[in-house]
């Protein structure tokens, strides 16, 4: 099985966002293989697997502080925590503030959505 990013009101998207309004040259995950609708399933024809079904997988987490969900991202960790990484001191904080009023007063859950893909050989 494989997973493709979706984010309808994820996590990621919150800080990618936020990267784009600051500066729009802010690159994301959009372009990557499995980044779009169908396009695993695309992906999955084209190598010759038959039967070929898609589906969505979710997952919502809640937080209860604005520093909870935010930790995760100073350690690096994927396109979002890689981002945060290559900023400077003023700009981690700035990205930090823009993050807090994109997203609901604490304490907030979001969900996280992704497409999964499987056919036969």
């Amino acid at each position: 099985m494989r997973l493709g990013s979706r984010r309808r009101a994820g996590a990621d998207l919150a800080v990618l966002q936020a990267a784009r309004d600051l500066d729009p040259g802010t690159t994301d995950e959009s372009n990557l293989p499995g980044a779009r609708d169908s396009h695993l399933a695309e992906l999955f024809t084209e190598t010759g697997l038959r039967d070929v079904e898609r589906s969505e997988l979710s997952s919502t987490v809640e937080y209860k502080t604005f520093e909870e969900w935010w930790q995760p991202y100073t350690l690096g960790v994927g396109p979002a925590g890689a981002h945060v990484q290559s900023l400077d001191d003023g700009q981690v904080a700035e990205l930090r503030e823009r993050c807090r009023h994109l997203l609901p007063e604490p304490p907030f859950a979001l969900t996280a959505y992704a497409w999964a893909v499987r056919g036969l050989a």
